[in-house]
């Protein structure tokens, strides 16, 4: 049986739209995104 907490995925689908809306397609650092109000960053 899967965790409870791996059927919810749309927060997969969500943080891609902030880098397809910005027109980042290659994910080129930084990358700044939300989840479930926690920010986290990635620096180049």
């Amino acid at each position: 049986m899967k965790e409870e907490a791996h059927r919810d995925t749309s927060r997969v689908g969500t943080e891609q739209m902030v880098f397809l809306d910005a027109g980042n397609f290659d994910l080129n650092p930084p990358l700044r995104w939300k989840v479930y109000g926690d920010s986290y960053s990635i620096a180049g």
